[in-house]
């Protein structure tokens, strides 16, 4: 089961502005999904280089490398797409 995704990630501050995703697993969870146009229900917490922050697209920091995790709400089985949707 899981309950939680990490990642080292550059989000470059030029991005496209068509919709990213971070991940998805929507397959095992239709709450499971984190896009710079949506995020699913299920994550409860979100830590950027260990700090608490906002679930939210915008609290991924621009132009530099940063460890983010985050947790979900539920434990949940799937494959999951990281950075592909």
């Amino acid at each position: 089961n899981i309950v939680g995704f990490s990642i080292w990630l550059w989000k470059d501050s030029q991005q496209l502005n068509t919709q990213q995703y971070l991940m998805d697993g929507r397959l095992g969870l239709q709450t499971v999904y984190f896009s710079s146009s949506s995020i699913g229900q299920a994550w409860g917490k979100m830590y950027v280089d260990g700090s608490p922050v906002s679930v939210a697209w915008s609290s991924l920091p621009n132009s530099q490398w940063a460890h983010v995790h985050i947790e979900s709400l539920v434990a949940f089985t799937d494959d999951i797409n990281i950075m592909s949707k």
